[in-house]
């Protein structure tokens, strides 16, 4: 799936781990590891549709 960022230093941010702006965040393992982990599935999913096998995605048909 085509992903599109809105905010340029998010983006920054999920591709190569450090950013300016999120510096804080990028310090957070944790939460570094999900957000990579989240980015992957949408990433690899053929479709939205897919999204809905992923749990910790908490992904609702609008």
């Amino acid at each position: 799936m085509k992903i599109d960022f809105d905010d340029q230093d998010l983006k920054e941010l999920i591709e190569t781990g450090h950013n300016k702006k999120y510096k804080k965040f990028s310090k957070v393992k944790v939460l570094m590891e999900g957000l990579l982990r989240a980015y992957r599935v949408m990433d690899v999913a053929p479709s939205t549709s897919a999204l809905a096998r992923f749990s910790f995605l908490k992904y609702e048909k609008l």
